[in-house]
């Protein structure tokens, strides 16, 4: 899928832009802000200055009141002297000489307040008024401060007179130039006022329009455009493949729109591969399913084949080992037979033709168990003579293998269940402590009445076996660590313990024996009581 040319920085400028708007706005309303509090602290201090001027104004007038009444006094009491009535008005035009500085003072303070030589000029010529006003007075103090007292209170009169006339003006003109400064300075705030308003407003009415225009103009279409790629991600989280967003704009989500449309696109080609391979899977996995039944059908066939094979030839080699079997026995019954060597052959031949065919039944019964199918015998029996028969089947390997294979039985001992099973469950266990005996080795068979049990005792003095693998050992196909290779599949202490179990039985296995070394299968069966028998 071909991604169109995209300016990646648009929606970044657009809204560096707006933000941007936003900041000068800001900034506009804190440049108000400083700008009216600049202002009007200025304003306020002009007003309070002017306040303080005037104030100082009419301490001025007081204190050359205060000046003009001593003087006044002094002309009047007749017996002050000369010199002390100088002292005291000397006293007086200092504390006026004191309001002159203190309001030169303020006014070169006002005059350096000022922002422009036209302000310099108006406020400097204030100066000269006050510059006047002290002359004046400097004047009237000369002359009664250097007056006769004897010249009497006329003289001094007409001075004073002559200064009000003077200096009233002045000085009405310096207050009330200071009161028009002041209601200047109230007009200035008033108007200041009224500006800061509109300003105020227009900087409202701007913040607004440009929230309107960031809103509408970028923050809305930004969200829907946010909520349409969510919905367009959902939809391909469930595998609506199908789904496609348009590019309407050219910016960073134009991009990253194209961006999952060719995600969405090649997901779905891949889904359609993987159909693809998943159909073909199945059908490899039917193929495969049909071949492996087939096989199992063949093994099952062949398994088949030969439990019906030992079947067959159990059944084969019976009928002739019967014929055998019943022949000899007529021989043997024979009044004519007397030479004892023919005796002696035809016993061995009866012996062997009855191992033989206990053989045979062996391999019925092992037949008839693979198949699924182990009928189990109820009749009386001896326990011993099983055990004897098993030892009668494997004196042939003890031989092999160099080993002494004892019997120590008591008898009778007489229990209920399967003669022919019991005795091959004997045999396996003999054949497991053969194979684990070491050449030159000893196997004892031991059997014996018990309390309630008869009691038949297998010992070997072989390697032994681990604690932990003992209850293994009783698991189908499993085999001791010590097992020789090629000694059989592990069957045989599982289906002993059936076997065993079924008749009422019990098999133990200890290991290592009572001599430290070897194994010790003990098989217990039910002990009949008399009453029983």
């Amino acid at each position: 899928m071909r991604i169109p040319r995209i300016r990646a920085a648009s929606l970044r400028t657009r809204m560096m832009i707006g933000a941007g708007g936003m900041a000068l706005l800001a900034l506009l309303a804190a440049a108000t802000m400083l700008y009216a509090a600049s202002e009007t602290s200025r304003r306020i201090g002009q007003v309070t200055a002017a306040q303080q001027r005037t104030e100082l104004y009419s301490t001025l007038s007081a204190r050359i009141s205060d000046y003009a009444v001593v003087a006044i006094e002094a002309a009047n009491a007749t017996a002050i002297t000369y010199d002390a009535r100088a002292a005291r008005l000397s006293s007086r035009r200092g504390v006026v000489n004191d309001s002159f500085e203190r309001i030169e003072a303020a006014l070169r303070a006002y005059v350096g307040e000022a922002q422009d030589d036209k302000e310099v000029n108006r406020r400097a010529t204030w100066s000269i008024g006050v510059a006047r006003m002290r002359a004046q007075f400097n004047a009237l103090a000369r002359a009664l401060e250097g007056t006769d007292p004897s010249a009497g209170i006329a003289p001094l009169r007409a001075r004073l007179d002559g200064f009000a006339t003077q200096f009233s003006p002045l000085l009405d003109a310096a207050i009330g130039e200071e009161q028009r400064e002041r209601r200047a300075a109230f007009a200035a705030i008033e108007r200041l006022r009224a500006r800061l308003i509109w300003l105020a407003l227009g900087v409202g009415a701007l913040a607004v329009l440009a929230f309107i225009l960031f809103q509408y103009g970028l923050i809305s279409p930004l969200l829907r455009r946010i909520r349409t790629t969510a919905q367009a991600a959902s939809e391909i989280g469930e595998e609506r493949l199908k789904t496609r967003l348009d590019i309407d704009r050219r910016d960073e989500l134009g991009l990253l729109f194209a961006n999952v449309n060719r995600m969405a696109a090649r997901l779905d080609r891949r889904r359609e591969s993987v159909d693809i391979d998943r159909a073909r899977l199945n059908e490899i996995v039917e193929e495969r399913t049909t071949a492996l039944r087939e096989a199992n059908d063949a093994l099952e066939q062949i398994d088949a084949n030969r439990r019906r094979f030992f079947s067959d030839v159990s059944h084969e080699l019976r009928t002739p080992l019967t014929v055998i079997l019943g022949e000899t026995e007529i021989g043997l019954r024979a009044p004519a037979l007397s030479d004892v060597e023919y005796k002696a052959s035809l016993d061995t031949i009866h012996a062997r033709a009855r191992r033989l065919n206990r053989r045979v039944e062996d391999l019925l019964r092992i037949a008839r168990s693979e198949s699924g199918r182990i009928d189990l015998g109820q009749s009386l029996f001896d326990l011993a003579d099983a055990a004897r028969d098993a030892v009668d089947d494997v004196v042939g390997l003890t031989v092999q293998q160099g080993l002494t294979l004892d019997t120590v039985l008591d008898a009778p001992l007489v229990t209920l269940g399967d003669a022919d099973w019991t005795r091959q469950v004997v045999s396996g266990v003999l054949e497991n402590a053969i194979r684990h005996s070491p050449k030159g080795g000893r196997i004892v068979v031991a059997g014996h009445i018990g309390d309630e049990m008869l009691n038949l005792t297998i010992t070997d003095h072989g390697p032994g076996i681990a604690a932990k693998e003992i209850e293994r050992l009783f698991t189908r196909f499993e085999r001791g660590k010590t097992a020789r290779a090629g000694a059989g599949f592990g069957v045989g202490l599982a289906l002993a313990r059936w076997v065993m179990d079924s008749q009422g039985g019990i098999v133990n296995v200890e290991s290592p024996g009572p001599s430290g070394r070897g194994t010790v299968v003990t098989l217990l069966m039910p002990r009949l009581l008399e009453e029983d028998e």
